[in-house]
């Protein structure tokens, strides 16, 4: 049988193999500066060290398994004991530290922290991911680990957790200059090609970014959620969702409708779609100008065939 070796994990998994090599010769380094020194250290250092030295040589293992069997689950399994190696090979250097350092109570928690600071941000969040696992992410996670195209795609869980605290501690700039209007291109008004549209009211050049601060992330709602519902429901749907393989891709909530969501279609769109629904000027559009997109590019169109009918 001949293997996929393109897949997103083998690459991680190579990657994983060389820096758990680098740790464990740390970690073999680290344990022979106690054993010649024991009678100076406490013995728990020691145990860190050991037991830091048999989780990397377990994870190297398991990891060339799984890459010789194509699994990814054994892959992901064994990240676990790796990131707990980690820590335990951080603690035996903040008591390195401490011990040729000399350093008092307060130096050492400082290294303390420095060190955890250093393994969250590289291990702890991912130890978190596997830890609480959410029932459906983690499933199109490994979806995603194998090649396949997940909507919306899975966030590294590192980028995740460090976007999450960075939107939650960050403070906010005051008189920074930063105006609510600033690349602010348009606006809803009545159209002619169907009930609301979004138009231009400022010129447009040509490429320019449109609703750059629209950062709502798109969820997926299965069809048969949405068959069931009352009438007026299930058109929300139809008239504003993305449709396609069985699937609504829509904003959290309705509520949160922003302009990307009101484009009307047009045989002749002036705004182009990527792959990620980041929209940009097809050509230079001028200020009055209703913004369009062709849809069917990217989604089903229940709406048209209502029209036709």
């Amino acid at each position: 049988m001949t293997l996929n070796r393109d897949k997103p994990w083998h690459k991680n998994a190579s990657n994983l193999l060389v820096v758990n090599s680098i740790l464990a010769a740390i970690a073999a380094l680290v344990i022979q500066t106690f054993v010649t020194d024991l009678v100076r250290h406490s013995v728990w250092w020691l145990v860190a060290g050991a037991a830091s030295l048999l989780l990397f040589v377990l994870t190297a293992e398991k990891i060339t398994e799984a890459f010789a069997s194509d699994d990814v689950r054994v892959f992901v399994k064994y990240h676990l004991p790796y990131n707990i190696g980690v820590f335990l090979l951080l603690v035996d250097v903040v008591g390195l530290i401490r011990h040729y350092g000399h350093l008092t109570s307060y130096p050492t928690v400082a290294v303390s922290v420095l060190m955890f600071g250093g393994w969250m941000w590289g291990w702890g969040c991912d130890t978190l991911f596997l830890l609480v696992r959410d029932k459906s992410e983690f499933p199109r996670w490994i979806r995603q680990l194998e090649g396949d195209v997940v909507e919306p795609p899975i966030q590294d869980p590192c980028e995740k957790v460090w976007a999450w605290l960075g939107s939650r501690f960050r403070p906010r700039a005051v008189g920074s200059g930063v105006q609510p209007h600033a690349n602010v291109y348009t606006r809803l008004r009545p159209s002619k090609i169907q009930g609301v549209g979004v138009f231009a009211i400022r010129d447009i050049r040509e490429g320019a970014r449109l609703f750059s601060g629209d950062d709502d992330e798109i969820v997926w709602v299965d069809e048969q959620e949405v068959t069931g519902l009352p009438k007026d429901l299930r058109k929300l749907y139809d008239d504003f969702a993305i449709i396609k393989d069985g699937k609504y891709g829509c904003p959290s909530s309705f509520n949160r409708l922003t302009m990307s969501w009101y484009l009307n279609d047009s045989d002749h769109p002036n705004v182009t779609v990527d792959g990620e629904y980041n929209m940009t000027a097809a050509h230079d559009i001028v200020t009055g100008e209703e913004l369009t997109i062709d849809s069917s590019i990217f989604s089903a169109q229940p709406y048209k065939s209502e029209a036709e009918d």
